[in-house]
């Protein structure tokens, strides 16, 4: 799974942008992997780790083979010790 675009366009957003994005995500019926991985992603970009590892934590219970976000989880939980 390649999500570095979805890296590269969060990281080039302001804060309102980010909210925005996040309220658009949301408000999907159902969301999938990508989507929380994306969550994660603005969450992160955030500053706001604890959300981060959790929408991270949900992108791998709908696919536990999401390598990118196993390897948010790892960082973020090493950088909580």
């Amino acid at each position: 799974m390649d999500n570095v675009p979805h890296n590269k366009l969060f990281s080039e957003m302001d804060k309102e942008e980010l909210n925005k994005a996040e309220e658009i995500i949301r408000k999907k019926l159902k969301p999938m992997s990508t989507e929380f991985y994306q969550l994660g992603l603005i969450s992160e970009l955030n500053m706001e780790f604890k959300e981060a590892l959790e929408y991270y934590k949900q992108a791998l219970a709908c696919d536990p083979n999401n390598s990118v976000a196993i390897l948010k989880v790892k960082n973020l939980e090493e950088k909580s010790k």
